[in-house]
């Protein structure tokens, strides 16, 4: 029984300790507390020098309980404590100790081996080993699924550590995008304080090759230096959004000390090969390009202490990008605290990344820094020559102030002048807010041709491999500038809108402006989520002739001046519309109908001759129009038109189509035959090809509910002529059919 442990001298008293004998004792159990460390115990049997015993071992620097002398022995022998085959036990792993432990002299010369060691339990007590000796992160922690076995064979002399460790089978993930890597066999080879391997592996399914290099391994000056070398190519798809044109070739290498951990990235591309990442690609593939970054990890923060990027020219090189950057450990996680970016010269727009990722093609320079701490950017910025959606931007400065960004930019909107001046809220944690924006265009041409392609919107495939949100934008003041909208033959000159942005929707007025002898004004919305639109105008005093014939391609069939209210939805940049449209014309009249000719019995005769009226006059009698109809892009559909004179009334149903310019109509028609004035009542084109059946129908009551939306002529009833009249053909190029019935 051990009654008493030696009690510490003071330093002057200490003596020289030697190993020269042990008394023979046996103990049944023992145990030692202490803050690092618990030791358990039993079964300790000294004879003859050799020592047998079982221990429990838990430390705060082992991850799992360490059990010791399951078999082999420990022996005393000429002051020398040697280890025989002795067992020590971590979990599933099983080492033996077999040596000198401990010399007289201080010495030692023991061997360390093991087999069929699982790595995971391995590299789970290395980092549980290093964290309790620094809780900061290690750099193992950069991988996670750990498989594969470990074979140690070592000697641990004074002179170092020699012999190997080898590792089979060994499989790991990258904790980013949980890449594989494996390798088939592994060899560390210890050399004193030396730590040297070489291994060809896999990155993903591309080939790779390790390297390590541990110098100064028993001192504070240790340096481990390792790097990585591969080819990627497009097999290479553990990276989301990530594709690789052709071959790139990479290398990382990092370099541990003093408990800094630096880490340098290097890509080369040879011509025509490219990395595309979301929309962000290289370009300038017919160069040979490189791209180098550098962290170092100090303690809670990571430093980008260089980011550059170059291309080859006739054998020299050109850096076009520098930056520089910061992170720091907050929460277990490395948060950005700024990225700056420089540019020598023009650099292509496509590996701005965030900042060209809405852009194709053209080319920047700048020098900003962002700062995610208050999500500011600063600096200047130049873009030109690049295309956003149909926008062609020849020229785009940016300068970033901490409170406002202010934006200029000129180019070409499918392929029509325009600009734009901004000032934006220097604030993108969330959406954008941009505080005032005024743009001119020169000219806005609608397509109104479903199958034309879309040239100016064509991006090639290989440049933007996903789409990206869309950030949220807020305008507080809109203004825009066109002087000329058309679509097909409609025309609007100096037109101004004003509104405001918000949830994509943009809310804006249109000043009156002069249209068609008259005055037009609008409002509405535009939603550019799903570019549709709606809007209402307003149209008065506006000459019919001229509407009629822009709107509608109805030439020289009508004259007055009108009013109308348009309701319009529209689709695809205005390319397809509903409207609904309700008008009225005073004084209106309708100048080519007293030249209509009808055929009968191989006669001809003039509109005016069944009439009883000389309709040739143009200074005949005016008359007062109103109506409604809907428009679907090019139809005209549920027509509905009356006109009044007290000597005559019509009205007038049915369908048109505007780009064949054929009609299907029906007019109902009521005129006093005892009248001897001149009455203009429908818009018929002159010199019809008419086929006309004239002959009196007994159809009153038939065509009753329509005669009832004729309005009252100022005759009796048995001096009140009805007709039926119906229209089919193209009525602007004299080619129709025409029926005309007398309805009694």
């Amino acid at each position: 029984v051990l009654k008493q442990l030696p009690k510490k001298q003071p330093e002057k008293n200490k003596k020289k300790f030697e190993l020269k004998k042990i008394p023979e004792i046996n103990i049944q159990n023992l145990t030692y507390k202490s803050d690092e460390v618990n030791i358990f115990v039993n079964n300790i049997d000294t004879k003859d020098g050799i020592i047998k015993l079982k221990a429990d071992i838990k430390a705060s620097y082992l991850k799992e309980t360490l059990q010791i002398g399951e078999s082999g022995t420990l022996q005393v022998l000429n002051g020398n404590l040697i280890a025989n085959q002795l067992k020590i036990k971590l979990k599933n792993s099983q080492l033996f100790l077999d040596g000198i432990l401990f010399e007289k002299d201080k010495n030692y010369d023991f061997t360390l081996k093991g087999e069929n060691l699982p790595v995971s339990e391995v590299m789970a007590a290395l980092l549980h080993f290093q964290k309790s000796k620094d809780p900061t992160k290690k750099f193992i922690e950069n991988f996670k699924s750990f498989s594969g076995n470990i074979k140690i064979d070592l000697n641990f002399n004074k002179n170092g550590i020699f012999g190997k460790c080898s590792a089979n089978n060994f499989g790991a993930k990258a904790v980013w995008f949980d890449i594989p890597i494996y390798v088939k066999e592994m060899v560390f080879d210890f050399k004193g304080d030396k730590i040297e391997s070489v291994a060809q592996g896999k990155i993903g399914a591309e080939k790779v090759i390790h390297k390590l290099k541990v110098t100064d391994l028993r001192t504070e000056n240790k340096e481990v230096v390792g790097s990585l070398d591969t080819v990627l190519t497009k097999a290479f798809d553990n990276v989301p959004n990530l594709t690789i044109k052709n071959t790139v070739k990479a290398k990382i290498v990092y370099k541990i000390k003093a408990k800094k951990i630096n880490i340098f990235y290097d890509a080369e591309l040879n011509p025509e090969s490219d990395l595309i990442y979301n929309s962000s690609y290289l370009g300038l593939r017919k160069y040979k390009r490189k791209i180098h970054a550098h962290t170092l990890k100090d303690g809670q923060k990571l430093y980008l202490k260089e980011l550059k990027y170059s291309y080859e020219d006739f054998k020299k090189e050109n850096t076009i990008i520098t930056g520089d950057g910061l992170f720091l450990r907050i929460n277990d996680k490395y948060t950005p605290q700024y990225v700056k970016c420089r540019t020598n010269g023009y650099a292509p727009v496509s590996v701005a990344g965030s900042f060209g990722e809405k852009l194709s093609g053209g080319e920047f320079k700048g020098n900003l820094k962002y700062n995610y701490t208050n999500d500011k950017i600063t600096g200047t910025f130049n873009v030109r020559n690049a295309r956003y959606k149909v926008f062609k931007v020849e020229e785009a400065f940016i300068d970033a102030k901490e409170d406002a960004l202010k934006i200029t930019a000129k180019g070409l909107f499918k392929g029509e002048k325009y600009s734009a001046e901004m000032s934006v809220k220097n604030d993108f944690a969330k959406d954008v807010l941009v505080y005032n924006l005024k743009m001119f265009l020169d000219k806005l041409i609608i397509d109104t041709n479903p199958n034309k392609q879309k040239k100016h919107n064509k991006m090639r495939p290989e440049d933007f491999t996903k789409k990206v949100k869309e950030a949220g934008v807020t305008v507080n003041n809109w203004e825009i500038l066109i002087n000329e909208i058309q679509r097909d033959k409609f025309k609007l000159n100096n037109v101004k809108l004003v509104g405001s942005l918000k949830n994509n929707i943009f809310d804006f007025n249109m000043n009156k402006l002069n249209f068609s002898d008259g005055i037009i004004s609008a409002k509405g919305i535009y939603d550019f989520a799903k570019n549709t639109s709606e809007m209402t105008f307003e149209a008065k005093n506006i000459n019919s002739n001229k509407a009629a014939n822009m709107m509608l391609n109805l030439q020289d069939q009508i004259e007055g001046t009108a009013n109308a209210k348009v309701n319009l939805k529209a689709r695809d940049m205005f390319r397809f519309l509903d409207i609904h449209c309700v008008f009225d014309i005073k004084e209106g009249f309708l100048p080519k109908l007293g030249d209509v000719e009808f055929a009968i019995d191989n006669s001809k005769y003039k509109l005016s001759k069944i009439t009883n009226y000389d309709l040739t006059q143009k200074d005949g009698m005016k008359f007062d129009m109103k109506g409604s109809f809907d428009v679907h892009n090019t139809e005209l559909k549920n027509v509905g038109i009356s006109s009044w004179h007290p000597e005559s009334a019509l009205f007038l149903e049915g369908n048109y189509e505007m780009e064949k310019q054929y009609a299907d109509l029906e007019v109902y028609w009521k005129y006093d035959k005892n009248s001897s004035k001149g009455v203009r009542i429908f818009y018929i084109p002159v010199n019809f090809i008419l086929k006309v059946v004239f002959r009196p129908e007994k159809t009153k009551d038939l065509y009753k509910a329509k005669f009832l939306k004729v309005p009252e002529i100022d005759a009796d009833e048995k001096h009140t002529s009805l007709y039926r009249i119906k229209l089919n053909g193209d009525i602007n190029h004299n080619k129709i059919d025409l029926i005309f019935k007398e309805v009694r």
